[in-house]
Formats: C-alpha cells, structure tokens, sequence
C-alpha cells in the first residue's frame, strides 16, 4: 500500500460519461428508390400534393410560432432550476467570510494526533512529510500531512495516518465532491461507505479491507465545512498472526482528527 500521496491526492480531485443513418447518394432510381416515394414495383414518381389555401399556411405559422414560444419557455425555467440548484450546492456551506483559513500554518502536521496509531505499532518508520500549498490565482490551498509507525521496523506491521485539507476557491466546487465520488463510488469485496453526521455540512466514511495472509486496511472520515473540506485516512498493514484492526477501532480515531484540523484552521 504505497502512502506517498494517499487517498487525498490531488486529481489530477475524484470520485467521471447518434447515429444518424444516411442516405446514399449514390443509388438513384429505379429498384433502389425509398419506400413512400410512388409506385416502387414500377418506379413511378408519387404525384405531389396541392399546395395548401395562404390561410392554412398563416395558421400553421401562428401555431409554430406559439409551439417554439412553449418550447423556449421550458427550456428557460428548466436552465433556471438548474441554476438554483448548482447554486444551492456551491453556496450550501460557505459563508460570506470564511470560516477556516490556513494563515499561519507552516506544518501541516502540527496538529495531527498520532498516539492512537501507536497502540498498533510505534516505532516511526520515515520522518513526518508535510506540504502547504498557499492561496493562488489556481486554488484556494491545501495542506497534507503523511505520518507512519512500524513495529521494530517490520514491514508487515505498520500503521499511518494521512491528512489532506483543500480550501474552496470562490465559487469552484469544493474538492470533497471529488473524493466522495472517488471513494463511496466504489464496488467490491471488502468495501463499505457510510454518512457521517456532527461534523461539517456533509459527510461520509469509507472502509477498504483486503488480503489474506498480510490485511490492508484503509478507513476514511471526510467531511465539508464551509470553505474547506479536510480528508483523514488511517492505513494498516498488519500480518494475520498479530493483532487486527477494526471500523470501530478506527472511526473514532479519524473523527476525531477531522475535529482537531477544522479547529486548527478556525479563524481565531
């Protein structure tokens, strides 16, 4: 389970979707002419039809005016909803001063908790990795955070933890739409999704379980929070001969990160 970028990476932000027959030119006439234009068994052109009375014609341009007015109509209150809707979904949980902001955040790491990990295994493997990507013309910046612990250096037996928080930039759709569809999205052996409730505007949990001899395990809390939405995943491995780890175990665990980051960016 490779834990250099994580469940959190940037995308590249999840987790996305007539033929018109033709008529040949090329046939003409005869046995090749098309079904409805005259006698086909002898090739007899259909006579056309009169033309219809100017009246008819007046009439028939009054109710195709009215028919296009409809039309238009439905499709203006049609764009109309879905812009209420998009807009609804866009400004569902910023509000007009922003909450959370990472001014003053030099360590992405800093506020991440990792004595729970250590029940499992709590001998650093790698010095901690950090990023902070400041507010630009592209974004409204991020942080990450990867932290892991072996049991006297076995790669059999690790646990770690890995944060990532990504602002929202104005208008853009925040970046957990793109790990919601990315994650929850998922079918399989193994696999299981869940709301998450107490924690932002919206929320989800998602478990990832694979492996027989050695077990994987991934758990995820990501929630959405005004203007920013924070991502925390807990990585195990664990050989089948020690002690296993469970979605009770973990959940409280990743809820509570989700809490001590949104803490750490709450404007003071």
């Amino acid at each position: 389970m490779a834990d250099s970028q994580g469940a959190g990476d940037r995308p590249v932000v999840d987790d996305a979707d007539p033929t018109v027959r033709q008529h040949d030119s090329s046939v003409s006439g005869g046995a090749g002419s098309e079904p409805g234009h005259g006698d086909a068994g002898r090739g007899h052109p259909a006579p056309m039809p009169d033309s219809p009375p100017s009246n008819s014609g007046r009439t028939g341009w009054i109710i195709g005016g009215i028919v296009a007015a409809v039309v238009v109509l439905g499709i203006g209150v049609g764009v109309g909803a879905l812009g209420a809707r998009s807009s609804e979904k866009a400004g569902n949980a910023v509000a007009e001063t922003p909450i959370y902001s990472m001014d003053g955040i030099n360590d992405a790491c800093g506020s991440v908790d990792t004595a729970p990990l250590k029940r499992w295994s709590s001998t650093p493997s790698r010095p901690p990795e950090h990023r902070e990507d400041r507010p630009g013309p592209d974004g409204g910046g991020s942080l990450s955070c990867r932290i892991g612990y072996s049991t006297d250096g076995d790669p059999l037996q690790e646990a770690r933890i890995l944060v990532d928080v990504d602002f929202t930039n104005g208008s853009a759709p925040p970046y957990y739409d793109h790990w919601e569809q990315r994650e929850t999205g998922k079918i399989g052996s193994g696999l299981s999704s869940g709301k998450v409730t107490g924690l932002g505007s919206e929320g989800y949990w998602h478990s990832e379980v694979s492996g027989d001899l050695v077990t994987d395990t991934s758990y995820i809390v990501c929630v959405l929070a005004d203007n920013v939405s924070v991502h925390v995943e807990l990585q195990f491995v664990r050989d089948r001969d020690v002690s296993q780890v469970s979605s009770a175990d973990l959940d409280p665990i990743a809820r509570a990160q989700v809490r001590r980051t949104l803490d750490a960016l709450r404007k003071k």
